[in-house]
């Protein structure tokens, strides 16, 4: 009897520690998941039902100068559209973005152009890719990145 139940113990044991394994495991997965829902907008590509299939309504819809383009505005990002068209997407950057040598190591076989940006309290500086449709706005003061601009390339 005494054996049977310190078989049960050891047993219950195994069964608790896969459980707690099981949900270790679970939470580092969710922690390294992120957020880069502005990243997966191509402009030029994603057409305006696509961006209201996959995304949240928008906090704010903001007209622009023409009667068929708006600026959808998000918690983290913001959306120009154009006749039913993404032409350019604003958002901040994921964790892994942050860092300035993301991008030079990212686009390493291009070469950027990397001017200041006028700002009146903090210095601003912009790193553009040209061939890829992206600007880079890094704060020099903070030592990252803090805003990505993607946008259509001409044809």
């Amino acid at each position: 009897m005494l054996k049977n139940i310190s078989i049960n113990s050891e047993q219950n044991d195994m069964t608790y520690q896969n459980r707690v394994t099981f949900i270790i495991f679970l939470l580092l997965f969710i922690s390294c998941s992120r957020d880069n829902s502005g990243s997966q907008l191509k402009p030029g590509l994603t057409t305006l039902n696509s961006l209201f299939e996959n995304h949240d309504e928008p906090l704010n819809v903001i007209p622009a100068s023409r009667p068929d383009q708006e600026i959808f505005v998000y918690e983290n990002m913001s959306v120009q559209v154009d006749d039913q068209m993404v032409r350019a997407v604003y958002r901040n950057p994921a964790s892994n973005e942050k860092n300035l040598q993301f991008w030079r190591h990212k686009y390493r076989t291009l070469e950027p152009s990397f001017k200041p940006v006028a700002r009146t309290d903090e210095q601003f500086w912009q790193l553009k890719y040209n061939q890829q449709g992206i600007n880079i706005i890094y704060n020099s003061q903070l030592d990252e990145v803090v805003r990505i601009i993607e946008y259509e390339l001409p044809r």
